[in-house]
């Protein structure tokens, strides 16, 4: 099978072009408007540079656990093959974060993000190579029985990489199998952002001041059409962060309040980096897991992380997680890198005091008979 596939992929037979997708605008379309921009030039761009890290680094910041759920056990397996693999260390050449980062960054770049999982004899991960993504490929291939498989090419050196052996990443797409750049889709509204900075860099010299991401002209001398590119470079930067769903007051734009501003972080943890952490988990419960255990095991993106810098939401989240019985003492503990102590693995629940469950009987006995104890008494 595997010689059928390079024999159909190969260069030998057919001359290959090296494919980047870079010129293709909003599903395949190509933009060709006056101020079209490609992939190479975007993160040139100051707004599109810092919208892109935001993201990267927000998501290569949440950690990535291997959890099984056997029954109604939920359990962390941190003896698995691929959790230290996937946690820190997917290869010797990056961390984890390092990984999840460039990735993302591919992801938003290009559209696609390639990363070839490399196995041992036993057919197990043991490391993941990011491959450039201007020059990898997906191609549907269908076999004689009706069924239908994806593969991948990596043009530069003619790899053909089986399916299961590729953690691929798509974008927002009509064809679920290969991504389309948001960048190349608008590439025009990126290339008016260029020509603004541009633009902009002249103005500075005319007494142009940037404050909080909103722009001002000191000097009377500057003329109508100057003001008009101030009003129209405004906009093209709400668009783009419009365009990556992310808050101005995210990158310290603006002048939000802060309930507002709280409000609106919440929603890029919901809007972007949920998004990104579902298709992440999909993808690698497809392909890392042995079959044994694809219907127990999953990879889970710990979103609650994000938390751990602001100690009173922190706080105020396990105080009611272990009053409300959905954590034990423990548990936040160990959340927290603390030792276990005595007695913290009780479960415990609201009464008129906070109760743990297996005094509960004691507790309503007491109450029956009109000699209700607290739990010192006991």
């Amino acid at each position: 099978m595997a010689n059928f596939i390079s024999r159909l992929f190969s260069s030998k037979s057919k001359p290959v072009e090296s494919r980047s997708f870079v010129d293709m605008g909003s599903f395949g379309v190509p933009s060709i408007g006056p101020m079209a921009i490609d992939t190479s030039g975007a993160l040139k761009i100051d707004i599109v540079y810092a919208v892109i890290k935001v993201i990267a680094e927000s998501f290569a910041a949440l950690p990535t656990k291997i959890y099984s759920r056997k029954g109604e056990k939920i359990t962390i397996e941190r003896d698995h093959d691929q959790y230290n693999l996937l946690k820190a260390n997917p290869s010797r050449l990056y961390t984890s974060y390092s990984f999840k980062r460039s990735m993302a960054t591919n992801l938003m770049v290009f559209g696609n993000a390639y990363a070839k999982i490399i196995r041992n004899n036993n057919g197990r991960p043991i490391s993941y190579r990011i491959l450039d993504s201007k020059n990898t490929m997906p191609f549907l291939v269908e076999y004689s029985n009706g069924e239908e498989d994806l593969w991948f090419k990596e043009w530069d050196s003619d790899e053909i990489i089986r399916g299961e052996d590729m953690i691929h990443w798509a974008d927002l797409s009509s064809d679920p199998c290969f991504g389309v750049s948001r960048i190349t889709n608008h590439s025009e509204l990126l290339g008016m952002s260029k020509a603004s900075l541009d633009y902009r860099n002249k103005l500075y010299s005319n007494g142009l001041l940037s404050n909080g991401g909103k722009f001002e002209a000191t000097k009377s001398s500057m003329n109508f059409a100057d003001l008009q590119h101030i009003q129209s470079e405004q906009f093209t930067r709400e668009s783009i962060l419009a365009l990556f769903l992310t808050p101005a007051g995210k990158l310290g734009m603006g002048d939000s309040k802060y309930n507002n501003l709280e409000n609106m972080l919440t929603d890029f943890d919901k809007n972007v980096l949920t998004p990104l952490c579902v298709s992440w988990e999909q993808e690698h419960n497809r392909k890392i897991f042995r079959p044994s255990e694809t219907k127990t095991h999953y990879v889970k993106c710990i979103i609650d992380a994000i938390s751990r810098a602001d100690l009173d939401t922190r706080s105020q989240y396990f105080d009611r997680a272990i009053k409300g019985g959905q954590l034990t003492i423990n548990e936040v503990r160990r959340m927290n890198d603390l030792n276990p102590v005595e007695g913290g693995d009780e479960i415990y629940i609201p009464v008129n005091n906070v109760w743990p469950m297996s005094k509960m009987d004691t507790y309503i006995e007491s109450v029956a008979n009109g000699t209700k104890k607290s739990t010192t008494d006991e």
